[in-house]
């Protein structure tokens, strides 16, 4: 870790856990801390610095970063994951935490920086000074009674000059910048393990109708500036009249602490501009065969509440007589996060404007799964490959369970994959036993995926009309932006 230009205010010597030590180099160098803290929480070793950076990284032979921590005083984290993830810790009171007992990836993150934190929050500000209401009758008044002009009847007849009194008192807050999007640092992505999902947006690639992130708050509490103290030798003006024996004006309040949030920022809008072609030209079998059906999509996704989040596309044809029955013309979806790892989601992706479907009957015809977050697995290589399974709800008899993980070859380029299992009797003729898809990031904004979703059959089951294999795909160019 090279120095960085912030001052240092960790107390390394202090442990964040038990059996923590601080490590003095002997030869210091002008490249590096000469001094910072390791120690270990949970199943990750952790090493703090003096300006309030840390890394968590995983143990044995060939260890990696799993988080990278970026801290401010006064202010707070910024913790970015080894799946491309940035989460943001406020320094909110700055109090001591205590030890979570589930020490995951995610709660060590915050644990640590929350202990970086402590003690730097800003003071609040004073409470404003009682008037002194008899220096106000006695000076002010009396005097104000005598020479003030004859009441109005109403606003038009103020006098001139004179302008109503907004009794709400309030100042333009301006617009506010929304946030990064949280898809991926600005200097690149950490070397990922995507979120998988049990059903994943084939219109809006790499986005997934099930997030398998940790839980965030709906509204973002903004960050608390360091109070800039008051200097005592700064004259203080006063109005004529007013009591001079009244206490200084407090501090202003930051104005991030005072700024209404607007739309976009108060539910996380994120959305996406897909162009897509099918590869069912490129069929070596000339009677089987399709068009390449380009189409466009703009998908939005949108976190309505902590827990209770909505995705959902437009779709359009190049050639609109391309598009067939079950061609869509939208697409939604809608989460509910139960708990960390089990959530609720009822999607539609087949929903139709015409030719059969209506705009508001097609809401209710939708899907609902229960999907549940699988312990990673963990390759010999220390990567792990993360599973979600999901249930087909309310008979989930009839319908079938899938099994979904991931695989991120290299910090650009990954691998996802979904098994379908029926109950014997049930599959029908359309429904496939597999799918997969395979996205490469170019950089935070476009992303180059393929999408089989087509009725991919294992070699002892083929069916009556079994999918045409790589050439029932789609490839997909996104470019995903905020307003």
């Amino acid at each position: 870790m090279s120095f960085s230009s912030r001052p240092a205010f960790v107390n390394t010597a202090e442990p964040a856990t038990p059996g923590a030590r601080e490590i003095v180099l002997d030869l210091p160098s002008a490249l590096y801390w000469p001094r910072h803290q390791r120690g270990e929480i949970g199943q990750w070793t952790y090493a703090i610095f003096p300006d309030g950076s840390a890394k968590i990284l995983s143990q044995g032979e060939k260890r990696r970063l799993a988080a990278q921590l970026d801290c401010e005083a006064a202010v707070g984290c910024d913790v970015r994951f080894e799946d491309g993830r940035v989460l943001t810790v406020d320094v909110g009171a700055g109090e001591r935490p205590a030890m979570p007992s589930d020490l995951n990836l995610d709660a060590a993150a915050r644990y640590l920086a929350a202990w970086i934190l402590a003690g730097t929050a800003p003071p609040p500000p004073p409470p404003p000074p009682e008037p002194d209401l008899e220096a106000v009758v006695d000076e002010t008044v009396l005097e104000t009674t005598a020479k003030a002009p004859p009441i109005p009847e109403g606003p038009a007849d103020l006098p001139e000059g004179v302008q109503p009194v907004d009794p709400a008192g309030g100042a333009d807050t301006g617009d506010l910048v929304a946030p990064a999007s949280t898809a991926a640092p600005s200097g690149g992505p950490l070397p990922e393990v995507a979120p998988v999902c049990a059903e994943q947006e084939p219109f809006v690639p790499f986005a997934c109708a099930e997030p398998t992130g940790p839980l965030q708050p709906a509204e973002d509490v903004p960050r608390a500036q360091p109070a800039s103290p008051l200097s005592a030798s700064a004259p203080q003006s006063q109005a004529p009249g007013a009591n001079r024996a009244a206490s200084p004006a407090p501090p202003p309040t930051p104005a991030a602490l005072t700024k209404p949030k607007d739309f976009i920022e108060r539910f996380n809008i994120n959305c996406s501009l897909t162009g897509s072609t099918s590869l069912a030209h490129l069929n070596p079998d000339e009677d089987s065969r399709g068009n390449a059906k380009p189409r466009v999509s703009l998908g939005c996704s949108a976190r309505l509440t902590d827990k209770l989040s909505f995705r959902g596309a437009l779709l359009a044809y190049t050639n609109p007589k391309d598009q067939k029955p079950w061609d869509p013309d939208y697409t939604y979806a809608f989460t509910y996060r139960v708990t960390e790892k089990l959530s609720l989601g009822y999607s539609n992706y087949s929903a139709r404007f015409t030719s059969g479907g209506s705009p508001v009957a097609d809401l209710f015809r939708g899907k609902l799964r229960a999907s549940y977050k699988l312990p990673a697995l963990t390759l010999p290589n220390d990567k792990k490959i993360p599973c979600t399974a999901s249930l087909g709800l309310p008979q989930p008899l009839k319908e079938s369970l899938n099994l979904s993980c991931g695989y991120a070859v290299t910090d650009k380029l990954r691998v996802s994959g979904t098994a379908y299992f029926y109950k014997p009797g049930e599959q029908g003729t359309y429904q496939p036993d597999y799918s997969y898809t395979a996205s490469y990031r170019f950089n935070d904004d476009w992303i180059l995926s393929y999408n089989n979703y087509s009725n991919n059959r294992w070699p002892w089951n083929k069916g009556d009309a079994p999918g045409p294999g790589i050439t029932g795909g789609s490839l997909s160019l996104t470019y995903k932006f905020k307003f």
